[in-house]
């Protein structure tokens, strides 16, 4: 099950015994959000655009505001200094036409200004900022030298903004790079017309491989490797590399380790690239049990649509108690109908050895397959081509892979909903809110058109 992480949540799914886990999308945020954003009324970039500083409540919270609970927290308040430099200049450069006017006069053809400011409940909105600040790096440098110049201080009213050091623009880069896996992740995952709960398991192991990289930091730095400020800015880069290493420990250690077979139900991760030889040969033994168990299910279904295993019986052999009737018919055989359950041709037992050896080689087939899937195809397309080369892993397939790893599909929805009722539509009727919903959100993956809807109308 798919749920929040709040505690209560937590508790309903272990007090009825539900496998369960969080949004995925919601965990992320909880290991960036308090690492780059303070707590509501602890920094200068509370309350910006009327949002409220970050408020997320969860058990397992790093405090990344208390020095005790990190050796490293020094680091921290280094890093929200530098953005909160940011934040100041991108606010006063998005709110005033003049400044933004500008900016843009120093921007060459081929730069867009497009600036963005933040926003403090969403930690990838500050990532937005800090990329598209460094795209601005030449025109915001030049920009703030005009400021300081006598005739900047005339035509600005002596408007005084802080200076970005080359050596905030050096850290602003290697965080940049230590976060974009973060944000990569969480739009992966919260997509809506593909497979994401497959995708969980290899992203989140490609992030720990990412935090756990040696040469990271010193990658994102290579190009100021010759300037005073890089060995410093290395020793804030690699502890602010750690702090978010602990976090994702710390998050991600509970996630259940059953649901690792479930990625190589995706045909572009069926090499299981992401997992080591033991977790291979537990994946292929756990799909092989979970395609049999569903296969075993669906066998049922089918016997029980089938008309009863009619067995033939001598005259002999037949029961003295038997109707009267039955002399009268020119027959030599009699007719007798028993369940088809009870056929004695067929076995439980020899018939889940059949299906599992069935699945066994259906399942090396599949892993052995030499076509190559590109990582745009959708995997439920291919599934739809290929259901009949592979009919048993198809069961498993079209169960698991229409979990999702995140909640942002119904958060999407209740954004929609607010957006339909507003106050000018307050009167608006229940069910006529659920049909507009229910066509925003299926229209666009059926055949009809909306000129079609309104001409039947």
């Amino acid at each position: 099950m798919l749920r929040d992480n709040a505690s209560n949540g937590k508790k309903a799914c272990n007090d009825w015994n539900i496998k369960h886990f969080g949004c995925i999308a919601h965990s992320i945020h909880l290991i960036v959000g308090p690492f780059l954003i303070e707590k509501s009324g602890t920094g200068a970039m509370d309350g910006a655009n009327g949002d409220a500083g970050y408020q997320e409540e969860d058990d397992d919270e790093v405090n990344f505001d208390d020095p005790t609970s990190t050796n490293v927290a020094e680091e921290v308040v280094a890093v929200r200094k530098i953005i909160t430099k940011v934040w100041t200049i991108v606010k006063y450069i998005k709110y005033s036409r003049k400044a933004k006017e500008k900016l843009s006069s120093y921007c060459s053809n081929n730069e867009t200004l497009g600036i963005v400011l933040d926003v403090q409940t969403r930690w990838n909105s500050a990532l937005d900022m800090i990329q598209k600040f460094l795209k601005l790096k030449n025109p915001v440098e030049q920009f703030l030298a005009f400021l300081v110049t006598s005739q900047g201080r005339r035509e600005f009213s002596s408007k005084s903004l802080p200076i970005i050091t080359e050596a905030d623009w050096a850290l602003l880069t290697g965080l940049s790079g230590l976060l974009k896996p973060f944000k990569d992740a969480t739009v992966a995952l919260s997509g809506n017309a593909y497979p994401t709960f497959a995708l969980a398991l290899p992203l989140l192991r490609k992030i720990k491989s990412i935090l756990g990289s040696a040469t990271v930091t010193e990658k994102a730095l290579s190009s100021v490797a010759h300037e005073e400020f890089y060995y410093g800015t290395l020793r804030q880069l690699e502890a602010c590399q750690r702090i978010l290493l602990d976090s994702f420990e710390k998050r991600f250690e509970g996630m259940d380790s059953s649901i690792l077979w479930i990625s190589c139900l995706d045909p572009r991760l069926r090499g299981m690239k992401h997992l080591n030889t033991r977790e291979r040969e537990v994946s292929r033994e756990m799909t092989i049990e979970e395609t049999l168990h569903l296969a075993m299910i669906e066998q049922i279904k089918k016997d029980a649509d089938l008309p009863p295993v009619v067995v033939r019986l001598n005259d002999t052999e037949a029961s003295s108690d038997a109707d009267i009737l039955n002399d009268i018919f020119d027959s030599p055989q009699r007719a007798h109908c028993i369940p088809r359950e009870n056929s004695p041709s067929e076995s439980s037992d020899s018939r889940k050895r059949l299906l599992k050896a069935q699945i066994e080689l259906e399942f090396g087939n599949y892993l052995n397959e030499k076509h190559f899937v590109e990582s745009n195809q959708d995997p439920l397309e291919w599934w739809r081509v290929n259901r009949t080369v592979y009919p048993k892993l198809a069961l498993s397939a079209r169960k698991w892979l229409s979990v999702c790893a995140t909640s942002t599909a119904s958060e999407r929805v209740f954004s929609s909903c607010g957006v339909a009722l507003s106050a000018k539509r307050s009167n608006l009727n229940g069910s006529t809110l659920k049909a507009q919903i229910l066509l925003k959100n299926n229209l666009p993956c059926s055949e009809l058109h909306l000129d079609d809807i309104v001409n039947a109308l």
